[in-house]
């Protein structure tokens, strides 16, 4: 009968252990479905998808920080993978041509509070700084 007890136990407390924070390399789907590819529709006057985008990025476990380069070659560093494997968030490359920058700095700065949340500040000097609006949070977390 403890034998019984023990395995349940494992799979109720140490399985989802195991799987918080597992690295995963997305799919078109994911970021199809995601606020990567809806950020260009936001509505640059009011931003007021963002929040509803967030949730649905933090439920499917695909939260992105965003940035604004032209050099993609280092999207996916060694560095950067173990960011985003670590702490559970991916980041992306706008290019270019990103979309109103204030409505990218306020998903990012939900990031940041997430981020925050789940590991205090752990995380701050491990980010990247020229992620959109990361600079202005930490100047207001001061």
């Amino acid at each position: 009968m403890k034998l019984v007890h023990k395995a349940i136990l494992y799979v109720v407390i140490m399985l989802p252990m195991l799987n918080f924070g597992q690295y995963r390399k997305l799919t078109y789907e994911d970021y199809k479905n995601s606020t990567a590819e809806k950020i260009y529709f936001v509505n640059s006057e009011t931003c007021q998808e963002i929040d509803g985008w967030f949730q649905e990025d933090f439920n499917m476990c695909t939260i992105f920080l965003f940035l604004q380069t032209e050099a993609e070659s280092d999207d996916k560093s060694e560095i950067n993978i173990a960011f985003e494997k670590e702490f559970g968030v991916y980041y992306f490359n706008l290019g270019c041509e990103a979309p109103e920058q204030k409505c990218i700095a306020k998903y990012n700065h939900q990031v940041f509070e997430y981020l925050t949340g789940q590991f205090d500040t752990k995380w701050i000097s491990k980010i990247r700084e020229d992620s959109i609006g990361f600079k202005d949070w930490k100047k207001n977390k001061s």
